[in-house]
Protein backbone atom coordinates (compact mmCIF):
# COMPACT_ATOMS: atom_id res chain seq x y z
CA UNK A 1 0.00 0.00 0.00
CA UNK A 2 2.84 2.39 0.92
CA UNK A 3 4.60 1.53 -2.33
CA UNK A 4 1.46 2.34 -4.30
CA UNK A 5 1.23 5.70 -2.55
CA UNK A 6 4.85 6.50 -3.39
CA UNK A 7 4.18 5.47 -6.98
CA UNK A 8 1.31 7.97 -7.15
CA UNK A 9 3.61 10.60 -5.62
CA UNK A 10 6.22 9.86 -8.29
CA UNK A 11 3.57 10.26 -10.99
CA UNK A 12 2.48 13.59 -9.50
CA UNK A 13 6.10 14.78 -9.59
CA UNK A 14 6.29 13.95 -13.29
CA UNK A 15 3.14 15.94 -14.00
CA UNK A 16 4.59 18.84 -12.01
CA UNK A 17 7.68 18.82 -14.18
CA UNK A 18 10.00 17.40 -11.50
CA UNK A 19 11.31 14.52 -13.62
CA UNK A 20 14.61 14.00 -11.81
CA UNK A 21 12.96 13.99 -8.40
CA UNK A 22 10.32 11.52 -9.64
CA UNK A 23 13.02 9.06 -10.71
CA UNK A 24 14.83 9.59 -7.40
CA UNK A 25 11.62 8.78 -5.51
CA UNK A 26 11.31 5.58 -7.54
CA UNK A 27 14.90 4.60 -6.70
CA UNK A 28 14.37 5.50 -3.04
CA UNK A 29 11.36 3.20 -2.88
CA UNK A 30 13.57 0.34 -4.05
CA UNK A 31 16.27 1.16 -1.49
CA UNK A 32 13.64 1.04 1.25
CA UNK A 33 12.71 -2.51 0.31
CA UNK A 34 9.84 -1.80 -2.03
CA UNK A 35 9.26 -4.29 -4.82
CA UNK A 36 8.37 -2.62 -8.10
CA UNK A 37 5.93 -4.40 -10.38
CA UNK A 38 4.83 -3.95 -13.97
CA UNK A 39 2.34 -1.22 -13.01
CA UNK A 40 5.03 0.79 -11.24
CA UNK A 41 7.42 0.51 -14.16
CA UNK A 42 4.64 1.42 -16.57
CA UNK A 43 4.04 4.64 -14.64
CA UNK A 44 7.71 5.64 -14.88
CA UNK A 45 8.09 4.58 -18.52
CA UNK A 46 4.90 6.33 -19.62
CA UNK A 47 5.84 9.59 -17.94
CA UNK A 48 9.37 9.50 -19.33
CA UNK A 49 7.98 8.96 -22.83
CA UNK A 50 5.53 11.83 -22.41
CA UNK A 51 8.50 14.01 -21.50
CA UNK A 52 10.31 12.82 -24.66
CA UNK A 53 12.91 10.93 -22.61
CA UNK A 54 12.49 7.69 -24.51
CA UNK A 55 16.10 6.55 -24.10
CA UNK A 56 15.68 6.79 -20.33
CA UNK A 57 12.42 4.87 -20.64
CA UNK A 58 14.22 2.12 -22.58
CA UNK A 59 16.73 1.80 -19.73
CA UNK A 60 13.84 1.12 -17.36
CA UNK A 61 12.52 -1.48 -19.83
CA UNK A 62 15.91 -3.22 -19.72
CA UNK A 63 15.85 -3.03 -15.93
CA UNK A 64 12.41 -4.65 -15.89
CA UNK A 65 13.59 -7.53 -18.03
CA UNK A 66 16.74 -8.01 -15.92
CA UNK A 67 14.52 -8.37 -12.85
CA UNK A 68 12.27 -10.88 -14.56
CA UNK A 69 9.32 -8.46 -14.70
CA UNK A 70 7.58 -8.96 -18.02
CA UNK A 71 6.40 -5.82 -19.82
CA UNK A 72 2.81 -5.85 -21.03
CA UNK A 73 0.99 -4.13 -23.87
CA UNK A 74 0.67 -0.93 -21.81
CA UNK A 75 4.45 -0.78 -21.43
CA UNK A 76 5.04 -1.14 -25.14
CA UNK A 77 2.28 1.30 -26.10
CA UNK A 78 3.93 4.03 -24.03
CA UNK A 79 7.24 3.37 -25.77
CA UNK A 80 5.63 3.29 -29.22
CA UNK A 81 4.01 6.63 -28.50
CA UNK A 82 7.33 8.06 -27.36
CA UNK A 83 9.26 6.88 -30.42
CA UNK A 84 6.52 8.02 -32.82
CA UNK A 85 6.39 11.48 -31.25
CA UNK A 86 10.13 11.77 -31.90
CA UNK A 87 9.73 10.49 -35.46
CA UNK A 88 11.85 7.43 -34.68
CA UNK A 89 9.73 4.97 -36.64
CA UNK A 90 12.54 2.48 -37.17
CA UNK A 91 12.89 2.08 -33.41
CA UNK A 92 9.13 1.74 -33.04
CA UNK A 93 9.03 -0.95 -35.73
CA UNK A 94 11.95 -2.82 -34.15
CA UNK A 95 10.24 -2.70 -30.76
CA UNK A 96 6.99 -3.95 -32.31
CA UNK A 97 8.78 -7.05 -33.62
CA UNK A 98 10.35 -7.56 -30.20
CA UNK A 99 6.95 -7.25 -28.55
CA UNK A 100 5.35 -9.85 -30.82
CA UNK A 101 8.39 -12.10 -30.34
CA UNK A 102 7.75 -12.03 -26.58
CA UNK A 103 4.12 -13.13 -27.18
CA UNK A 104 2.72 -9.80 -26.02
CA UNK A 105 -0.38 -9.27 -28.14
CA UNK A 106 -0.75 -5.79 -29.65
CA UNK A 107 -4.13 -4.15 -29.14
CA UNK A 108 -6.11 -1.44 -30.92
CA UNK A 109 -4.09 1.29 -29.21
CA UNK A 110 -0.81 -0.28 -30.39
CA UNK A 111 -1.85 -0.40 -34.03
CA UNK A 112 -3.43 3.05 -33.94
CA UNK A 113 -0.24 4.63 -32.54
CA UNK A 114 1.83 2.98 -35.27
CA UNK A 115 -0.57 3.87 -38.09
CA UNK A 116 -0.72 7.48 -36.93
CA UNK A 117 3.04 7.74 -36.47
CA UNK A 118 3.81 6.27 -39.88
CA UNK A 119 1.29 8.53 -41.61
CA UNK A 120 2.72 11.63 -39.96
CA UNK A 121 6.15 10.69 -41.31
CA UNK A 122 4.74 10.24 -44.82
CA UNK A 123 5.02 6.45 -44.71
CA UNK A 124 1.43 5.80 -45.78
CA UNK A 125 2.10 2.50 -47.56
CA UNK A 126 3.75 1.16 -44.41
CA UNK A 127 0.81 2.44 -42.35
CA UNK A 128 -1.59 0.57 -44.64
CA UNK A 129 0.42 -2.63 -44.11
CA UNK A 130 0.14 -2.18 -40.33
CA UNK A 131 -3.60 -1.57 -40.73
CA UNK A 132 -4.00 -4.77 -42.75
CA UNK A 133 -1.96 -6.73 -40.21
CA UNK A 134 -4.29 -5.40 -37.55
CA UNK A 135 -7.41 -6.69 -39.29
CA UNK A 136 -5.73 -10.02 -40.12
CA UNK A 137 -5.03 -10.55 -36.42
CA UNK A 138 -8.68 -9.87 -35.62
CA UNK A 139 -7.98 -6.60 -33.82
CA UNK A 140 -10.86 -4.21 -34.48
CA UNK A 141 -9.78 -0.75 -35.70
CA UNK A 142 -11.03 2.23 -33.71
CA UNK A 143 -12.39 5.44 -35.21
CA UNK A 144 -8.98 6.98 -34.44
CA UNK A 145 -7.27 4.28 -36.52
CA UNK A 146 -9.45 5.00 -39.54
CA UNK A 147 -9.05 8.75 -39.11
CA UNK A 148 -5.26 8.49 -38.90
CA UNK A 149 -5.04 6.41 -42.09
CA UNK A 150 -7.46 8.69 -43.96
CA UNK A 151 -5.46 11.73 -42.91
CA UNK A 152 -2.27 10.09 -44.17
CA UNK A 153 -3.78 9.53 -47.60
CA UNK A 154 -5.28 13.03 -47.67
CA UNK A 155 -1.95 14.67 -46.89
CA UNK A 156 -0.53 12.95 -49.98
CA UNK A 157 -3.52 13.85 -52.16
CA UNK A 158 -4.53 10.18 -52.49
CA UNK A 159 -8.22 10.94 -52.17
CA UNK A 160 -9.42 7.72 -53.81
CA UNK A 161 -7.61 5.70 -51.14
CA UNK A 162 -8.85 8.00 -48.37
CA UNK A 163 -12.44 7.56 -49.59
CA UNK A 164 -12.00 3.78 -49.66
CA UNK A 165 -10.88 3.79 -46.02
CA UNK A 166 -13.94 5.91 -45.19
CA UNK A 167 -16.18 3.39 -46.96
CA UNK A 168 -14.56 0.46 -45.12
CA UNK A 169 -15.11 2.28 -41.83
CA UNK A 170 -18.81 2.79 -42.53
CA UNK A 171 -19.23 -0.78 -43.80
CA UNK A 172 -17.66 -2.12 -40.60
CA UNK A 173 -20.22 -0.21 -38.55
CA UNK A 174 -17.81 2.43 -37.25
CA UNK A 175 -19.75 5.70 -37.24
CA UNK A 176 -17.81 8.64 -38.74
CA UNK A 177 -17.40 11.68 -36.52
CA UNK A 178 -17.25 15.36 -37.43
CA UNK A 179 -13.46 15.00 -37.30
CA UNK A 180 -13.65 12.15 -39.85
CA UNK A 181 -15.51 14.41 -42.27
CA UNK A 182 -13.14 17.30 -41.55
CA UNK A 183 -10.19 15.12 -42.57
CA UNK A 184 -11.78 14.23 -45.91
CA UNK A 185 -12.99 17.78 -46.53
CA UNK A 186 -9.49 19.09 -45.88
CA UNK A 187 -8.07 16.50 -48.27
CA UNK A 188 -10.44 17.47 -51.07
CA UNK A 189 -9.76 21.16 -50.46
CA UNK A 190 -6.00 20.60 -50.66
CA UNK A 191 -6.59 18.74 -53.94
CA UNK A 192 -8.79 21.64 -55.13
CA UNK A 193 -11.77 19.28 -55.52
CA UNK A 194 -14.23 21.73 -54.01
CA UNK A 195 -17.43 20.16 -55.32
CA UNK A 196 -16.55 16.88 -53.58
CA UNK A 197 -15.70 18.79 -50.40
CA UNK A 198 -19.02 20.65 -50.45
CA UNK A 199 -20.92 17.42 -51.08
CA UNK A 200 -19.47 16.06 -47.83
CA UNK A 201 -20.84 19.10 -45.99
CA UNK A 202 -24.28 18.28 -47.40
CA UNK A 203 -23.81 14.63 -46.39
CA UNK A 204 -23.04 15.69 -42.83
CA UNK A 205 -26.32 17.59 -42.62
CA UNK A 206 -28.17 14.59 -44.06
CA UNK A 207 -26.67 12.39 -41.35
CA UNK A 208 -27.50 14.97 -38.67
CA UNK A 209 -23.84 15.66 -37.93
CA UNK A 210 -23.28 19.29 -36.98
CA UNK A 211 -20.31 20.88 -38.79
CA UNK A 212 -17.95 22.80 -36.53
CA UNK A 213 -15.82 25.90 -37.04
CA UNK A 214 -13.01 23.77 -38.50
CA UNK A 215 -15.39 22.33 -41.12
CA UNK A 216 -16.51 25.73 -42.34
CA UNK A 217 -13.08 27.38 -42.10
CA UNK A 218 -11.49 24.58 -44.14
CA UNK A 219 -14.14 24.87 -46.84
CA UNK A 220 -13.89 28.65 -46.93
CA UNK A 221 -10.13 28.49 -47.34
CA UNK A 222 -10.48 25.95 -50.15
CA UNK A 223 -13.04 28.08 -51.97
CA UNK A 224 -10.90 31.21 -51.65
CA UNK A 225 -7.87 29.37 -53.01
CA UNK A 226 -9.72 28.35 -56.18
CA UNK A 227 -11.08 31.87 -56.75
CA UNK A 228 -14.57 31.43 -55.34
CA UNK A 229 -14.62 33.99 -52.48
CA UNK A 230 -18.34 34.74 -52.87
CA UNK A 231 -19.18 31.10 -52.12
CA UNK A 232 -16.86 31.32 -49.14
CA UNK A 233 -18.79 34.36 -47.91
CA UNK A 234 -22.07 32.48 -48.33
CA UNK A 235 -20.67 29.66 -46.20
CA UNK A 236 -19.57 32.21 -43.62
CA UNK A 237 -23.13 33.53 -43.41
CA UNK A 238 -24.48 29.97 -43.18
CA UNK A 239 -22.04 29.26 -40.38
CA UNK A 240 -23.07 32.35 -38.41
CA UNK A 241 -26.78 31.65 -38.89
CA UNK A 242 -26.27 28.13 -37.51
CA UNK A 243 -25.07 29.63 -34.24
CA UNK A 244 -21.37 28.92 -34.69
CA UNK A 245 -19.06 31.76 -33.73
CA UNK A 246 -16.27 32.50 -36.21
CA UNK A 247 -12.81 32.88 -34.73
CA UNK A 248 -9.78 34.90 -35.79
CA UNK A 249 -8.64 32.10 -38.12
CA UNK A 250 -12.00 32.12 -39.92
CA UNK A 251 -11.86 35.87 -40.46
CA UNK A 252 -8.23 35.74 -41.58
CA UNK A 253 -9.05 33.09 -44.20
CA UNK A 254 -11.85 35.23 -45.65
CA UNK A 255 -9.80 38.41 -45.49
CA UNK A 256 -6.92 36.78 -47.36
CA UNK A 257 -9.33 35.47 -50.01
CA UNK A 258 -11.08 38.81 -50.47
CA UNK A 259 -8.00 40.98 -50.89
CA UNK A 260 -6.32 38.52 -53.24
CA UNK A 261 -9.35 38.67 -55.52
CA UNK A 262 -9.89 42.42 -55.22
CA UNK A 263 -12.97 42.36 -52.95
CA UNK A 264 -11.63 45.06 -50.63
CA UNK A 265 -14.99 46.47 -49.56
CA UNK A 266 -15.99 43.00 -48.36
CA UNK A 267 -12.69 42.85 -46.47
CA UNK A 268 -13.52 46.11 -44.68
CA UNK A 269 -16.95 44.73 -43.77
CA UNK A 270 -15.18 41.77 -42.18
CA UNK A 271 -13.18 44.12 -39.98
CA UNK A 272 -16.38 45.82 -38.87
CA UNK A 273 -18.04 42.44 -38.23
CA UNK A 274 -15.11 41.38 -36.07
CA UNK A 275 -15.30 44.53 -33.99
CA UNK A 276 -19.04 44.06 -33.50
CA UNK A 277 -18.35 40.55 -32.20
CA UNK A 278 -15.67 41.90 -29.83
CA UNK A 279 -12.91 40.01 -31.66
CA UNK A 280 -9.53 41.74 -31.66
CA UNK A 281 -7.89 41.75 -35.12
CA UNK A 282 -4.19 40.96 -34.88
CA UNK A 283 -1.24 42.74 -36.53
CA UNK A 284 -1.28 40.31 -39.47
CA UNK A 285 -4.95 41.06 -40.13
CA UNK A 286 -4.30 44.80 -40.30
CA UNK A 287 -1.17 44.32 -42.40
CA UNK A 288 -3.08 42.34 -45.03
CA UNK A 289 -5.79 45.00 -45.19
CA UNK A 290 -3.34 47.90 -45.42
CA UNK A 291 -1.31 46.18 -48.14
CA UNK A 292 -4.47 45.42 -50.11
CA UNK A 293 -5.66 49.03 -49.96
CA UNK A 294 -2.23 50.36 -50.86
CA UNK A 295 -1.94 48.09 -53.93
CA UNK A 296 -5.45 49.11 -55.02
CA UNK A 297 -4.50 52.79 -54.78
CA UNK A 298 -6.90 53.49 -51.92
CA UNK A 299 -4.30 55.41 -49.96
CA UNK A 300 -6.66 57.30 -47.65
CA UNK A 301 -8.22 54.06 -46.43
CA UNK A 302 -4.75 52.54 -46.01
CA UNK A 303 -3.68 55.61 -44.00
CA UNK A 304 -6.76 55.39 -41.77
CA UNK A 305 -6.13 51.68 -41.15
CA UNK A 306 -2.50 52.40 -40.35
CA UNK A 307 -3.54 55.01 -37.78
CA UNK A 308 -5.94 52.52 -36.24
CA UNK A 309 -3.20 49.89 -36.23
CA UNK A 310 -0.93 52.27 -34.33
CA UNK A 311 -3.53 52.63 -31.56
CA UNK A 312 -4.88 49.06 -31.57
CA UNK A 313 -1.46 47.55 -32.24
CA UNK A 314 0.02 49.06 -29.09
CA UNK A 315 -2.93 47.74 -27.10
CA UNK A 316 -2.61 44.29 -28.69
CA UNK A 317 1.12 44.23 -28.02
CA UNK A 318 0.44 45.13 -24.39
CA UNK A 319 -2.17 42.35 -24.11
CA UNK A 320 0.20 39.74 -25.58
CA UNK A 321 3.07 40.92 -23.35
CA UNK A 322 0.97 40.74 -20.18
CA UNK A 323 -0.50 37.36 -21.09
Amino acid sequence: MMYRGMSHYSQWLFKSGNRNMAVQVFKKMEQNGGKPNVVTYNTIIDNLCKNRLVNDAMEFLSEMLDRGIQPNVVTYNSLFHGFCNLGQLNEATRLFKEMVGKDVMPDTVTFTILVDGLCKEGMVSEARCVFETMTEKGVEPHIYTYNALMDGYCLHHQMNEASKVFEIMVRKGCVPTVHSYNILINGYCKSKSMDEAKSLLAEMSHKELTPDTVTYSTLMQGLCQVGRPQEALNLFKEMCSSGLLPNLVTYSILLDGFWKHGHLDEALKLLKSMQEKKLEPDIVFYTILIEGMFIAGRLEVAKELFSRLFVDGIRLLHIHTVS
